[in-house]
């Protein structure tokens, strides 16, 4: 048997925008996490396979069924994936942490949030930066930049240094 990819496509211009090869024989089933970050598929081949859709990257693979997968599915709030086959269910819990790009002191990704910080808080407090800003940062996924370095440039940009 050959291997087969999942393939996403730029439906506006008509192409595909990533490839994703790892299964043998035919896919059974695709789905899309709640957040449209991860995909994650099943096939024939007795496996499941969990990728990252902006990157390509492949993240974890499911296996030791007894038979072919008929369905995938994650759970409303992601940290659970269903995987069918025609005689059980399994469920697993993901564990996300494992993928945190590790402590950094800035990420520009990030800047837009400062701005808005600063337009909201023009003259913040401590209690602000700590209340406010870094659970916000965190919220939006920047949870992994140290306070230091967010203070750094913060200061930045509110005095232009």
């Amino acid at each position: 048997m050959r291997q087969v990819g999942l393939r996403v496509w730029d439906v506006i211009a008509g192409k595909c925008i990533h490839t994703y090869e790892g299964h043998i024989g035919s896919i059974s089933s695709v789905c899309f996490s709640p957040n449209g970050k991860l995909a994650l598929s099943g096939g024939m081949d007795k496996k499941g396979k969990l990728w990252e859709i902006n990157s390509g990257k492949y993240i974890q693979t499911f296996e030791g069924f007894t038979l072919g997968i008929n369905e995938v599915r994650f759970s409303p709030d992601e940290r659970q994936i269903i995987i069918a086959t025609s005689n059980k269910i399994h469920i697993y819990t993901l564990d996300y942490d494992l993928h945190l790009p590790g402590w950094k002191n800035w990420d520009e990704g990030a800047r837009p949030y400062l701005e808005i910080f600063l337009t909201l808080h023009p003259n913040y407090t401590e209690e602000d930066f700590n209340n406010i800003l870094i659970p916000d940062l965190q919220n939006r996924g920047y949870g992994w930049l140290r306070p230091e370095g967010v203070r750094i440039k913060l200061d930045e940009l509110q005095f232009g240094w």
